[in-house]
């Protein structure tokens, strides 16, 4: 008895360090893929700038980044002729931007940018005020049966509106010292920073694309609005750019006859399956961004103007912005 104890001891000791070889072979292999070196052009940001579900995948992306190759950041550094280093990760706050790691295998953002920096991007601060996370959560509770079983593990209780609110004047204080960050770390840079794309649309709602109550789209409309506003008085205050992805995409939002953001509908295994994700822009928000940021900097284009491919690769030449 005691041999057959001691044997199933020894044989669960070796089931686990299995295990833990593998979860640390899997960071290991997630701490590949993490964009690194300098570039003069870095993208920073959240899901509304890495593009998740947008076709196709970035080989070099972690999985739990989820980002695309038609991110905005990748399409404005192939119009433009620029070296990208694309650190946007869909689910980063901005603490992940400027304080901690996101996961263990990566670095924070904000260390992509040195003094080499000639072009910072930043979409930040849904996360922060857990903006996507309570549309999800509430369409969950009022469409349950349209989620994905790995999606199950996920969030289903939405964040009270006073903890939100509370988040909100938080954010306001990250950005502005997210904008001095940058601006020590890379005094020649420009920075440009992109809102968020409309999600909600301003009348009623589409239950098949967007299945919310009344009392939950004009809140949900109400965080989007100050969460513009935060990022404008941000930009301002710093004397960057600001592209309004928010104005952008007004007329297309998830209830218009042409949405530039997907509707009620999730990858059925995030971890093995690559497809859109709910409520998050479509290459089509990712395009017009691109094209907007480019209007705004100053400098000509290396193509002379010409519209490349939007699945064209960034280049690796060095021109003017």
């Amino acid at each position: 008895m005691k041999r057959l104890l001691l044997l199933a001891a020894l044989l669960l000791t070796f089931a686990l360090l299995l295990l833990a070889a593998r979860i640390a072979r899997w960071f290991w292999v997630q701490a590949q893929r993490e964009p690194a070196g300098t570039a003069e052009y870095v993208a920073l940001g959240s899901s509304f700038a890495s593009g998740p579900g947008v076709e196709p995948q970035d080989p070099r992306s972690a999985w739990l980044c989820y980002r695309s190759l038609n991110d905005y950041p990748h399409l404005l550094a192939a119009r433009r002729g620029l070296q990208l280093l694309d650190r946007s990760c869909s689910g980063a706050t901005t603490a992940h931007i400027l304080d901690r790691r996101q996961y263990p295998f990566m670095t924070r953002q904000i260390d992509a940018v040195t003094a080499q920096t000639r072009l910072v991007t930043v979409t930040i601060g849904g996360n922060d005020v857990d903006y996507i996370r309570n549309l999800v959560a509430w369409s969950w509770r009022n469409a349950p049966g349209g989620v994905p079983w790995f999606w199950k593990f996920g969030t289903r209780r939405p964040t009270p509106d006073a903890a939100v609110d509370a988040k909100l004047e938080a954010l306001a204080i990250n950005l502005r010292r997210l904008a001095d960050t940058i601006r020590q770390r890379a005094p020649a840079a420009t920075l440009v920073f992109v809102d968020y794309a409309t999600v909600l649309p301003d009348g009623a709602g589409c239950p098949e694309r967007l299945p919310l109550s009344n009392a939950q789209l004009a809140r949900g409309r109400h965080v989007a609005r100050r969460m513009s506003e935060i990022t404008a008085k941000a930009a301002a205050d710093s004397g960057a750019l600001l592209v309004q992805a928010s104005v952008l995409s007004r007329e297309h939002d998830v209830c218009a006859n042409e949405p530039w953001v997907f509707g009620w509908t999730l990858p059925g295994d995030p971890l093995r399956t690559y497809g859109p994700v709910a409520y998050h822009p479509t290459i089509a928000a990712m395009r017009a961004i691109a094209t907007a940021i480019d209007a705004q900097l100053s400098g000509p284009r290396k193509d002379g103007g010409a519209d490349p491919a939007a699945d064209a690769p960034p280049k690796t030449t060095k021109p003017g912005l």
